[in-house]
C-alpha cells in the first residue's frame, strides 16, 4: 500500500457501497481483512439487514464452507469498522421470490432514494439482481461484482477513475441535475413500500396570508396561530398541558429505575426491564441498526460464554426503546427482542430454577414471533 498516494482522490459524487452476502464472504482467506478495509476507502459501506442476518446464521454453522469467513467478518465489524448495518426491510413491488435478495435490493433502493447526490453501488455476483438494476428507474443506482470492486481499488481508484457502471451513473445524474437541482423524483418501477396518502385539499388562494408570519413562540406554535385567526378571536388560547404520553413514559422510566435497584439488591438473573402499559397512535420508528446488531452479537457471545448479563443488556436496551415508543417496535426490532426473551427465559431463568420468572417473560412474547410454537411448548412444559 505504500506505493499509493496518501491523499484520497476526489470524485464527482460520493460512493455508497451495499453488499450482499457472497460479495463479502468470497474474499480470499489470506487477505480478506485487507479487502474489507479497502472497501472502506472506496466509499461508505452498508450491510443490509438481510445480509447481516445470513452472515450471522452462517457463523453458527460449522459445516458451512463460509463459516470461518462469516465468523471473522462479524469480529471485524464488532471491532469498530466503518460498515453501517441496516435494519431488515422489504419491498413487495420488487419482482423477486427470493426474500433475502428482495430485501437486499429494497435496502439499496431506499438508500438511492434517500441519497440522490450519491452513487449507490450494489456489490453482488447475482445475475438476477444485476438484471433488475436498470428496471429500478433510479439514475444513481448501479452494480459491481466484488472482483470489479477489488480491481477498481488496485488499478484505477487512486488515479481518480471509476468503473464503467459507476461512470454511467455519473452521466445519468448529470443529465438530471439541471432540471432537478439537488433532488430528483425518478419514474421508479418499484414504488416505495408504505407510501403515505397525500389527499390533502389545498387552501383557497384568498386564505393565503400576505402579512408577515407570526413570531415563533415557545410551545405549540400551530395552536398559537390558530388562536390568532379571525375565527378564533373570541376564544382564549388554551394553556398547554402536559402530554399524557410524556407522563406515561416518565412513569415507565421511574418504574424501570426502581426495578433495576431492586434487582441489583436481590442479585437474581431476572433483572430485566419489564413492559410498561403505554400506548399511542403515532407511527413507530425503525429500530436503530446498532441495537439490531447488538442483539445478534449478544446471542453469539452468550453461546460462547454462557454469561447472562450479555443477553440481559441487549434485552434491556430493546425493551427500553419499546417502552418509550408506547410498547411498540418495528417488525425487525420486535423479532430481535422476542428472540432475546425466548433465549433468556429458557437458557437463563428456567435452567436456574426460576420457572415463574421464565413463564412471565415467555408470556410477554407476541404470537408474531417467528418461533412462537417453541414458546408455546416451553410455556406448557413450565406450567405443569
Amino acid at each position: 500500500m505504500s506505493d499509493y498516494p496518501i491523499k484520497k482522490p476526489e470524485f464527482a459524487y460520493p460512493h455508497l457501497l451495499v453488499f450482499d452476502t457472497l460479495a463479502l464472504l468470497s474474499a480470499d482467506k489470506s487477505k480478506r481483512l485487507q479487502v474489507w478495509r479497502n472497501n472502506e476507502q472506496l466509499g461508505e459501506c452498508y450491510i443490509p439487514g438481510a445480509t447481516y442476518a445470513e452472515i450471522s446464521r452462517i457463523s453458527q454453522d460449522r459445516k458451512n464452507a463460509d463459516f470461518e469467513s462469516a465468523k471473522e467478518f462479524l469480529e471485524f465489524v464488532g471491532k469498530g469498522s466503518r460498515y453501517k448495518i441496516q435494519p431488515k426491510e422489504d419491498n413487495r413491488q420488487i419482482p423477486l421470490d427470493n426474500e433475502k435478495d428482495r430485501q437486499i435490493l429494497a435496502c439499496a433502493h431506499r438508500l438511492a432514494r434517500e441519497n440522490p447526490n450519491s452513487v449507490i453501488i450494489l456489490v453482488t455476483y447475482d445475475r438476477t439482481m444485476k438484471g433488475l438494476t436498470g428496471q429500478s428507474g433510479l439514475p444513481n443506482f448501479c452494480t459491481l461484482a466484488a472482483k470489479d470492486l477489488s480491481d477498481w481499488f488496485f488499478l484505477d481508484y487512486y488515479r481518480g477513475k471509476v468503473p464503467q457502471a459507476v461512470d454511467d451513473a455519473y452521466q445519468r445524474m448529470k443529465r438530471l441535475q439541471p432540471a432537478n437541482s439537488n433532488n430528483h423524483k425518478s419514474a421508479n418501477d418499484f414504488p416505495k413500500p408504505n407510501i403515505q396518502p397525500h389527499n390533502q385539499k389545498s387552501q383557497p388562494k384568498h386564505q393565503i396570508p400576505h402579512h408577515p408570519k407570526p413570531p415563533k413562540l415557545k410551545g405549540n406554535s400551530q395552536s398559537w396561530y390558530k388562536n390568532q385567526s379571525p375565527q378564533n378571536t373570541s376564544k382564549p388560547a388554551k394553556k398547554p398541558g402536559l402530554n399524557p404520553l410524556i407522563i406515561a413514559v416518565a412513569a415507565a422510566c421511574a418504574a424501570i429505575i426502581a426495578l433495576a435497584a431492586i434487582n441489583n439488591f436481590i442479585g437474581n438473573n431476572s433483572g430485566t426491564i419489564v413492559a410498561q402499559a403505554v400506548t399511542d397512535s403515532k407511527p413507530v420508528d425503525l429500530t436503530p441498526a446498532n441495537l439490531i446488531a447488538k442483539a445478534e452479537s449478544s446471542i453469539i457471545q452468550f453461546q460462547n460464554t454462557k454469561e447472562p448479563s450479555i443477553l440481559r443488556q441487549a434485552l434491556n436496551e430493546l425493551q427500553t426503546l419499546k417502552n418509550q415508543q408506547g410498547l411498540r417496535l418495528d417488525k425487525e426490532g420486535e423479532q430481535r427482542l422476542s428472540r432475546l426473551k425466548h433465549k433468556y427465559a429458557i437458557e437463563v431463568l428456567a435452567s436456574s430454577g426460576q420457572k415463574a420468572e421464565a413463564v412471565k417473560m415467555l408470556g410477554e412474547i407476541p404470537s408474531s414471533y417467528s418461533d412462537y410454537k417453541s414458546v408455546t411448548k416451553s410455556l406448557n412444559k413450565l406450567k405443569r
